[in-house]
């Protein structure tokens, strides 16, 4: 029974690690120029992995507001994107908080940003977009 209930839990953590996004397992993170998200992931059993993922298939703009959308092509009515942006706060925000200035449909612009972790995941040494 004990070993059972043991077996339940691996199962339940190692789906909340990956669920939990990409920051966690992955390393020396970056945006590029052209919108993709570079990272050293971890892999089961290896050594680190260098992976890439266009997060132009991670997300979307809606109204001059990045949101997760699959395909959603962001980037594309987005610009000046970087890595540890977000709201001013007394507390630094997360390494992994994206900040752009994105089109808003009218002929405006916004500051928005992002948490990547919730767009992101490591699968295996792979990015992906959950």
């Amino acid at each position: 029974m004990r070993f059972t209930s043991a077996l339940v839990t691996l199962a339940a953590l190692a789906t909340a690690v990956h669920a939990g996004g990409f920051a966690d397992s992955c390393k020396d993170y970056t945006v590029d120029s052209n919108g993709y998200l570079k990272a050293t992931c971890a892999v089961p059993n290896a050594s680190g992995k260098k992976t890439e993922i266009d997060l132009n298939n991670c997300l979307g703009n809606a109204s001059g507001h990045l949101q997760c959308q699959g395909n959603g092509q962001a980037l594309r009515s987005c610009e000046r994107c970087f890595l540890g942006g977000g709201k001013a706060s007394s507390t630094p925000p997360p390494p992994a908080q994206m900040q752009c200035t994105c089109g808003n449909g009218s002929g405006g612009q916004l500051v928005s940003w992002i948490d990547l972790n919730v767009c992101v995941t490591n699968d295996h040494g792979n990015l992906r977009c959950p």
